[in-house]
């Protein structure tokens, strides 16, 4: 009967040997498929392209505001200073709306702004916008002139353009003083009244008109920050958020069940030869036979009487995509703060000098309507 059994081909067991093959081959493909498609995943967010939007126009209307927003005294008066005009004041002096880029993004009044630098023959205009995630720049050469008709206007940076506030008319303030003391009345008329012979006919001396005049003088202040030229510095904190980067971490793990057991004999031992998952156990020598215990595993490697299966498990670990940014595990997220400077123009102050004077008009003062 046992020579029977050995030279019948076992069919069941290499049947079943075919089927775990496939079934760890299949297993195989399926971790190799998964890996690559979170790889794949992982690639396409990395490589999101954003439309290009074109900001030339936006850019072109904010730097029209800020000349009309600037003044010969608000510039920047010595060598390499700065001033900062960001979009929201000009939006707050009525000089331009809401800016919004091709796709309706409505431009930030903080981070977009105008930044005047004196140099040595004009002053440069760097003008930058920021719509979402769109931003771009542009710099023009500003100052006041020969082709500007009036006030401040753009040229080139080889022309010569600084600006310089006019001095007051002291010629003009010294005549006005004197008609002052005067108060109207003619010298010569005094030294007539004073004379020893009376005239006998009386004369009609013509009164003179005095008008008043004002000049305006400007003091700047900061409600908050240090003033630092013409401008107001202060320091604020800021939080910025980043990207949060989730990556599949593969966990490798292992467990061991008992392997199949089951009785077979040989007429020669050499065929009881151990393998991946099937070893044997000697026995009985038994009427020319060698009687031994057969373990195999269906899945896994055997050791012994065991098999040992591994296990893979994909564990999602969160990151920052920006290393410079801290990730916080509580409501994730990623942050980083900073101190920036942020300049704003000052507060201003302004007092008059009154003066009086006969002439219909003064270089530099402005008529009240009062007169005497």
């Amino acid at each position: 009967m046992y020579e029977d059994n050995e030279r019948r081909i076992n069919w069941l067991s290499i049947l079943r040997r075919i089927i775990v093959i496939l079934i760890i081959l299949v297993v195989i493909f399926g971790i190799i498929t998964l890996v690559t498609k979170c790889s794949k995943k992982e690639d396409n967010r990395g490589k999101t392209i954003e439309p290009t939007v074109n900001l030339k126009s936006q850019i072109t209307d904010i730097q029209k505001a800020t000349i009309d927003y600037l003044t010969v005294e608000t510039l920047p008066t010595n060598l390499n200073q700065t001033k900062t005009v960001k979009l929201k004041y000009l939006i707050n002096k009525n000089l331009i709306g809401n800016v919004k880029d091709s796709n309706g993004n409505i431009c930030d009044t903080d981070a977009s702004y105008s930044e005047i630098t004196r140099l040595e023959n004009n002053y440069a205009m760097k003008t930058t916008l920021v719509c979402g995630k769109n931003t771009d720049y542009s710099v023009v050469y500003i100052g006041c002139f020969d082709n500007c008709k009036n006030g401040i206007c753009t040229g080139n940076a080889s022309q010569n353009g600084i600006c310089t506030v006019k001095p007051e008319d002291n010629k003009n303030n010294n005549d006005d003083s004197k008609n002052d003391k005067n108060n109207g009345e003619n010298p010569s008329d005094e030294k007539t009244n004073n004379s020893k012979t009376p005239s006998k006919t009386s004369t009609t001396t013509k009164s003179k008109v005095l008008y008043e005049y004002k000049k305006p003088n400007y003091t700047y202040y900061c409600e908050k920050g240090e003033l630092i030229g013409n401008d107001c510095k202060r320091l604020e904190t800021w939080t910025y958020m980043g990207i949060v980067k989730e990556t599949n971490v593969p966990t490798y793990s292992t467990y061991t069940t008992s392997a199949k057991v089951s009785t077979v004999s040989f007429t020669n031992p050499s065929y009881a030869v151990n393998t991946n998952n099937t070893t044997y156990e000697f026995v009985s020598y038994r009427n020319g036979k060698y009687n031994y215990n057969k373990y195999t595993c269906s899945a896994g490697t055997i050791n012994g009487k065991t098999c040992t299966v591994a296990t893979t498990i994909n564990k999602v670990v969160k990151s920052c995509a920006d290393e410079s940014y801290t990730y916080n595990s509580k409501n994730n997220t990623c942050t980083k703060t900073a101190v920036v400077t942020i300049w704003d123009d000052p507060k201003t102050k302004v007092t008059y000098n009154y003066t009086w004077s006969e002439k219909t008009s003064l270089s530099g003062w402005t008529k009240t309507g009062r007169t005497k």
